[in-house]
């Protein structure tokens, strides 16, 4: 009897053991993947800047990291205010509704140098439509960000005023024309308005896109993946806030340490500055 109950310790022993080896080959396999996944991201996102870098033809005042910076001064940034960066896609839903809520306001702040904004323009809802509408409208952008950046800001907010801006859902084919005629509305030459819609930063637009929605200081925490609209403030993530969107440019500007009286006084700049963190 107890030579059966050694037997069946010594069973037990090495079932334990065997449960404990496989637990820890699963561990181990997990952790692997986690090491490998994370080095594929890294070399997507190092594989992806470099291609952007080799793009030819792209606004001579972009980042090298897709961004067009504009400002009071036309390009580049303004000495000790803050720089505002918008991840947009013409056709995103949401961008739309953001922009709406806050394009007045960041208007003011641009013409009155209190910010700097850079446009990152992505075009991942191309498949939403049947004519590469993002990749169009957003080479359009591109363009009157580089050749006219004061109406950049107002461009940008004609294409997602309500009736012009294509749906996600029900896409209706809209042409280079009606993209022209919005940059008219925004104040554009028309000459240059119809030069703004020849194409010709849609591969740089393209491979900004790529490179965007692989960097990983941009991911969404809650969807581990990158997702428009996208404000930053100073190089910041700044989480767009479930609010009344009536209310939105009032909690932008405190996150700025601007007061709403103050928009529009060149003489007043956030608080924050050119290296502040938004609170």
């Amino acid at each position: 009897m107890g030579v059966a109950v050694n037997r069946e310790r010594r069973i037990q022993t090495v079932i334990g053991l065997l449960v404990v080896a496989v637990v820890v080959l699963i561990i181990m396999g997990a952790g692997v993947a986690v090491y490998l996944s994370h080095r594929r991201a890294e070399h997507v996102q190092t594989s992806s800047f470099d291609e952007l870098q080799q793009v030819g033809t792209k606004s001579g005042s972009a980042t090298d990291e897709g961004g067009i910076p504009v400002s009071v001064n036309g390009h580049g940034h303004v000495a000790d205010a803050p720089t505002v960066e918008v991840y947009i896609d013409p056709m995103c839903p949401a961008c739309g509704q953001v922009d709406r809520a806050l394009n007045p306001t960041l208007l003011r702040l641009v013409q009155s140098g209190q910010v700097s904004v850079e446009l990152h323009l992505i075009a991942f809802l191309d498949r939403a439509s049947s004519d590469s509408y993002s990749t169009r409208a957003s080479s359009a952008l591109a363009y009157v960000a580089e050749h006219d950046p004061r109406h950049a800001v107002a461009f940008m907010g004609a294409l997602f005023e309500p009736g012009y801006q294509p749906d996600e859902t029900r896409y209706v084919p809209t042409g280079d024309d009606k993209i022209a005629n919005q940059a008219i509305h925004a104040g554009m030459d028309a000459a240059l308005a119809r030069k703004a819609v020849s194409g010709e930063y849609r591969q740089w637009v393209d491979a900004a896109t790529t490179y965007t929605v692989s960097r990983k200081a941009l991911q969404d925490p809650d969807r581990g993946s990158f997702a428009t609209p996208l404000l930053r403030i100073n190089h910041k993530n700044w989480p767009i806030p479930a609010v009344e969107l009536s209310t939105l440019p009032e909690t932008f500007l405190k996150s700025l340490g601007l007061a709403p009286e103050n928009i529009g006084s060149a003489s007043i700049k956030p608080i924050i500055g050119a290296n502040g963190t938004p609170s």
